[in-house]
């Protein structure tokens, strides 16, 4: 475990690749240049790389670790932001229960898996489960019945703060004579508006007015394209996990 980076080096460092430069970033982050400069430049010795590189025009360009760090950067401060919204919310006992539900096409292993990461994080706290169709759980989400669900892409809705969580290889079987046949691999996407064929993906769904918003999520990825739907917060941020 490495202790000498902190959370404000990532933002820092964020902030310059996004401007560009250290003075508009400086002004962004209501700090002075100088500062802002030895913090970076002492983050890049101290791990010995180099984020970005000053051009002609005195434009800071990133280089590959810096186009790198900046998706890298964003997950890890809102992972942060979510962790402590629901510690606090831990704290405050709004989370005595989870009432989550499941998709008719999720595979029952990934809705076990969920409920058992969950365990780690709440051991006493109490999962109902829900099973029911993509339509009725979007439903039941957004009027508050239950807190979240893992059902099936695709899914739009502006309440909704949609994560896909899994994503796998599906096996097509056509006649020997289709005009896909002799495509390798073939992309779903060939598939859209082609009456036969339905590709499905699982989510997890989360409201996105809800008092927490952190779901810890599976680390393996397989088949039925998972994803976890929760309401959005009036932040109307959130995190994505796409394979």
């Amino acid at each position: 475990m490495n202790e000498w980076d902190e959370f404000r080096h990532f933002l820092y460092l964020l902030t310059i690749l996004e401007c560009g430069g250290i003075r508009p970033a400086a002004e962004i982050l209501h700090t002075s240049s100088p500062n802002l400069c030895t913090q970076a430049k002492g983050f890049q010795e101290y791990f010995n790389i180099r984020l970005y590189e000053k051009g002609a025009d005195n434009r800071l360009s990133p280089t590959r670790a810096g186009t790198a760090l900046a998706p890298m950067a964003r997950g890890l401060l809102q992972a942060r932001d979510e962790v402590i919204a629901a510690l606090i919310a831990i704290g405050k006992g709004e989370i005595p229960t989870l009432r989550l539900g499941c998709g008719t096409l999720v595979a029952e292993g990934l809705f076990r898996t969920a409920c058992e990461i969950h365990k780690e994080f709440l051991p006493d706290c109490v999962i109902r489960p829900a099973h029911a169709d993509t339509v009725q759980l979007v439903s039941d989400i957004v009027s508050g019945k239950i807190d979240a669900a893992i059902a099936t892409l695709p899914i739009e809705h502006p309440e909704l703060c949609v994560e896909e969580v899994r994503r796998d290889r599906l096996v097509v079987c056509l006649r020997a004579d289709h005009p896909f046949s002799g495509k390798q691999p073939l992309s779903p996407r060939i598939f859209r508006g082609i009456s036969g064929f339905s590709i499905t993906r699982s989510t997890i769904l989360k409201p996105m007015h809800g008092s927490w918003n952190y779901w810890p999520r599976p680390a393996s990825k397989s088949t039925g394209f998972p994803a976890l739907l929760t309401r959005r917060k009036c932040s109307g941020s959130c995190v994505t996990d796409t394979a």
